[in-house]
């Protein structure tokens, strides 16, 4: 996946945020997809999958169709990485009452011990185990690096889940 550092125009970032915050929640995605499928720029493409992603990724999830897709609408977007995302990093996924299989197909991943037990803790009980999966994942798998409300994420939208370690 390459990766492009050129930052969006402050125009660009605030009509694709107005853009964002005019629709309802449920079209946020439909809305990506439909840049996507239609090459907006890539830099305006990017700041308004971020603001859908963070805020409603299941609807973008839902509006992509297949994890195919979701990868390719990334690969476009082409978010770039801090330069501390290694050619190899060990991340963790936090989750609580689903088998550990179905929770390593999940799309976000920490590079936070301690951000990851806190999801795995969210909804966990003693009917519902909270595994900490753990897993060494490519750097060109990685879709998105964020740091929103300091949960220190990466987001993982290759075809295949990363292999893991419970």
């Amino acid at each position: 996946m390459k990766y492009v550092k050129n930052p969006p125009s402050l125009a660009i970032r605030t009509l694709a945020f107005d853009l964002f915050g005019a629709l309802g929640n449920a079209k946020r995605g439909a809305v990506a997809v439909a840049m996507w499928d239609a090459k907006v720029p890539r830099p305006a493409f990017r700041v308004y999958l971020e603001s859908p992603w963070e805020h409603d990724h299941g609807y973008v999830i839902e509006a992509a169709g297949t994890r195919r897709s979701l990868a390719a609408m990334f690969g476009y977007a082409a978010f770039a990485l801090p330069d501390f995302i290694w050619e190899t990093v060990s991340v963790r996924r936090g989750t609580s009452g689903v088998a550990a299989a179905l929770a390593r197909t999940g799309y976000s991943w920490k590079l936070d011990r301690a951000m990851a037990c806190w999801f795995a803790m969210l909804f966990a009980s003693p009917a519902r185990t909270p595994p900490v999966l753990l897993a060494e994942v490519p750097r060109e798998a990685i879709a998105l690096y964020t740091n929103e409300r300091e949960k220190t994420g990466l987001w993982w939208c290759a075809h295949q889940p990363p292999a893991w370690t419970a």
